[in-house]
């Protein structure tokens, strides 16, 4: 999985970032609900900028035509991409997440760099290790 710095865990008053929103599409093994450790996917991929690392806020809003407060789930970080989806990992979970939950992008990942500004080669293996890893686990979804 590729690296993640420490962060404050998102709560119920983490204002909306304004980056782009998914909806989360379809959970491991076929479930109904989600919780930590569990794969999900999202309907975004790399045509929407997303990318292994990126990090995600998992929310519902329980009356979308009345002005509520999103109600914060937890959070997912991407560990494979593809052109329209995305498969991530739930880091942690405040309630069960279910799919037509949304998800908005938190932050972008980037590599670690060396000196000369290029990927740091750790960064780069991990990386590769997860992708690798994530599209095992993931080629019958």
């Amino acid at each position: 999985m590729p690296l993640i710095t420490e962060h404050p865990r998102p709560t119920r008053l983490t204002p909306p970032s304004g980056k782009v929103v998914g909806t989360v599409v379809d959970m491991q093994d076929d479930a109904t609900i989600a919780g930590d450790r569990q794969l999900m996917a999202l309907n975004l991929g790399t045509a929407n900028g997303i990318t292994p690392g990126s990090l995600f806020v998992i929310y519902k809003v329980m009356y979308p035509s009345v002005p509520t407060p999103r109600i914060v789930l937890g959070e997912a970080v991407v560990v494979a991409v593809r052109e329209r989806t995305a498969t991530v990992r739930i880091m942690n979970s405040n309630d069960a997440i279910m799919p037509g939950d949304k998800a908005e992008l938190r932050r972008e990942h980037t590599a670690a760099r060396g000196p000369e500004g290029r990927p740091h080669r750790a960064a780069l293996s991990c990386t590769t290790a997860a992708q690798d890893s994530a599209g095992a686990s993931t080629s019958n979804t």
